[in-house]
């Protein structure tokens, strides 16, 4: 007895707490720093049983910004769990005053009613049994023993296991906010040798659109006239800008950085490409509708056979053995423990800088047999680093590296960022300049001390007459079957230098796919938008046998859909607008935080320290939570045995199945809250 009074006591208390907590909205960093104090860091663990962090968490990543709202269910679910509460404790108080006995049976009965309605809904409606049948049939054997604390308890576990099976699912939708920039209003067209203003709305099949630096592209199409270097980053993930010329494809909502291109309209409106992302992004809104509890299911296949066994020793043991059989069911108890361990290691695992946004994924990461990586973000970092400064006719790098900081300072793409970033690192002072000004061919210049600066492209340099020398030319051929970039330096009407530029391979890339070579990973892949020989250089740098080049974002989905037709179950690691279909594709998706907004939405994992670190030790927590959630199940089928044994043969009445089913259920939980406790004995 008072096991049970402990046991009610404590859910009692932690109710309260979360009554009094349930409207403060706290703020926290979304990942915790490593070099946190243990005193900051225990004031910041969070209770499994009634955390909200992760929601709050999922709400900062959704588009609108608006706080959580509590559903009309689960202010419903809330009302009971106060009801069957006191009920519970004004039992316990009529131990000491019988006459609120009364009270307390009224409590059972109201405590019934869900699972009253939820048995007639079964039984009548849907025409199976369920756990609510079950319990609404051994239910009234606490009143004929007298029991109607223990029957409180009982309907007190219910009410639980329902507030916390909602907390599994995500209370909140997670709103696509706009994937692209808004287009230009209005575009310029040639018309009969004339450039005329048009509405976007009205632009159709081969007109010709003029886009100069600066602007949007409006369409997809073909460059017929002019040279431009063109962000698509947007759309295929590659930061590096790519340089297109006449009969070359552009799509609609890439930038012109600069140049000046005339295109020929192949694709408007919903046609482009870009639309379509949008509309397939759009159309997957609902794909997380529901999340099912595998204990709930385990909990009703096993109620029809433990109802056969009761009829069954009825008329060999008599009525309080049958309703001993049929008591010793786990109920219930099944799903509360499933789902608090679940939560458990969802919040664990946000600890540790993991965002789980839906609960099936730490049952899915077990059956993945196939990774792949998405290349430019996810393997590689975004931004390009400086590999090597190249210097002709006597010019120090340093020199050489002062005079093109100052030329690029004002821009943001990301080789003038890294551009900036090295001379930073070299503590050089940058020198006034004029306005730099954009050239067509993917190049800028500016005056510096009565020197005409040039930096751009080999074509570039071409355009403004200047010589070539021989090994310039030899390196830049190198460079381009390496897939690196590099770009000119010309001071007047010299070659002085190049800047070699090479992709950020991740530090930790590597050891990560030789630690998933153990896990006994069948296969992975890169996939890319990149060209073949810098994809093809990543895979064998990093030993991944397979990859993808110069692959669009739908493409990538039907990659992952065709190597799923081939029997594999695939995990897609990436990030970026143009991942976001792919993301939604694969059976688990994995996303940087650092990625685009849409990408963090779509995914159902998110790393949120903008590294690959905690990819391995996410599938080890997906190891921990399936044995410690089998464990669990068996703690608690284990006491229902022992009372469906002692039922035949050692005379066992209703009363020692109910605390049977109590040792079970405070084993089970037991379990399921060591991975927590362990946690938190670590971080003192």
């Amino acid at each position: 007895m008072f096991l049970e009074i402990g046991i009610g006591c404590a859910i009692y208390a932690g109710f309260n707490y979360k009554k009094r907590k349930s409207n403060q909205f706290i703020e926290r960093k979304p990942i915790i720093p490593k070099n946190l104090s243990n005193k900051k860091l225990k004031q910041d663990m969070v209770a499994p049983f009634w955390s909200d962090v992760r929601s709050q968490h999922l709400q900062k990543m959704t588009s609108n910004g608006n706080e959580i709202k509590i559903s009309a269910t689960e202010k419903k679910i809330n009302q009971e769990l106060v009801i069957v509460s006191a009920s519970f404790g004004i039992g316990i108080l009529s131990i000491l005053y019988p006459p609120l006995i009364v009270l307390s049976k009224l409590g059972f009965i109201y405590g019934c009613i869900p699972n009253a309605k939820g048995a007639y809904n079964s039984f009548f409606k849907e025409k199976r049994v369920n756990v609510d049948v079950l319990t609404i049939i051994t239910s009234p054997m606490f009143m004929l023993h007298g029991n109607h604390i223990l029957g409180n308890f009982s309907n007190l576990t219910s009410s639980l296991s329902r507030k916390l099976l909602m907390k599994v699912q995500d209370n909140s939708t997670n709103s696509f906010i706009e994937v692209f920039k808004q287009p230009p209003k209005l575009v310029y067209v040639l018309k009969n040798g004339i450039e005329v203003e048009k509405s976007f709305q009205e632009l159709d099949t081969d007109d010709i659109v003029i886009v100069t630096a600066g602007q949007t592209i409006p369409a997809d199409g073909s460059i017929i006239n002019g040279v431009a270097n063109i962000d698509q980053q947007s759309l295929t993930g590659e930061a590096q800008p790519v340089e297109k010329g006449i009969g070359l494809q552009v799509f609609a909502l890439t930038i012109v950085i600069a140049g000046k291109i005339y295109i020929k309209v192949e694709k408007t409106g919903d046609k482009t490409i870009a639309a379509q992302i949008g509309n397939i992004l759009n159309e997957t809104a609902d794909f997380k509708s529901t999340t099912q509890v595998e204990a709930e299911v385990i909990a009703d296949k096993t109620i029809l056979p433990l109802m056969s066994l009761s009829l069954l020793s009825y008329p060999l043991l008599g009525l309080d053995s049958a309703a001993t059989v049929m008591n010793s069911h786990p109920k219930y108890r099944m799903t509360v423990v499933a789902p608090i361990g679940m939560l458990n290691y969802l919040n664990i695992a946000f600890q540790n800088g993991i965002l789980i946004k839906d609960g099936r994924t730490l049952e899915l990461l077990n059956k993945v047999d196939t990774i792949i990586f998405d290349k430019t973000g996810t393997l590689t970092h975004a931004q390009p680093h400086i590999h090597k400064i190249h210097s002709f006719n006597g010019y120090e790098e340093n020199e050489l590296l002062t005079y093109v900081a100052a030329v690029e300072y004002k821009q943001s793409h990301p080789i003038a960022l890294a551009i900036l970033k090295k001379a930073e690192s070299r503590h050089l002072k940058l020198p006034e300049i004029d306005e730099a000004k954009y050239k067509i061919g993917y190049g800028i210049e500016a005056m510096i001390a009565n020197k005409l600066i040039r930096v751009g492209s080999i074509r570039f340099m071409e355009m403004e007459a200047i010589p070539i020398p021989a090994k310039t030319t030899e390196l830049q051929e190198f460079c381009h079957s390496q897939r690196h970039s590099l770009i000119i330096i010309a001071i007047d009407s010299d070659i002085v230098g190049a800047i070699e530029f090479h992709s950020n391979v991740r530090q930790e890339a590597k050891q990560i796919v030789k630690q998933f070579r153990q896990r006994n990973i069948k296969s992975m892949y890169i996939i890319s938008g990149d060209q073949e020989a810098p994809t093809k250089t990543l895979a064998q740098t990093l030993g991944i046998e397979h990859y993808f080049a110069e692959v669009l974002p739908e493409d990538k989905a039907n990659i992952i859909k065709q190597l799923q037709e081939e029997g594999k179950f695939v995990c897609y690691v990436g990030d970026g607008i143009n991942d976001s279909i792919a993301l939604k594709r694969a059976n688990v998706s994995i996303s940087l935080r650092g990625a685009s907004s849409v990408a963090i939405d779509t995914a159902q994992v998110v790393l949120m320290d903008e590294s690959l670190k905690e990819l391995v030790p996410l599938f080890e927590l997906s190891d921990k939570f399936l044995s410690n959630q089998q464990s669990s199940f068996v703690h608690l089928f284990a006491p229902s045995f022992v009372g469906i044994i002692g039922a035949f043969f050692f005379h066992f009445s209703f009363y020692h199945s109910a605390i049977l089913n109590q040792v079970g259920f405070i084993t089970g939980l037991s379990n399921s809250m060591l991975p927590w406790w362990k946690k938190n004995k670590q971080s003192k």
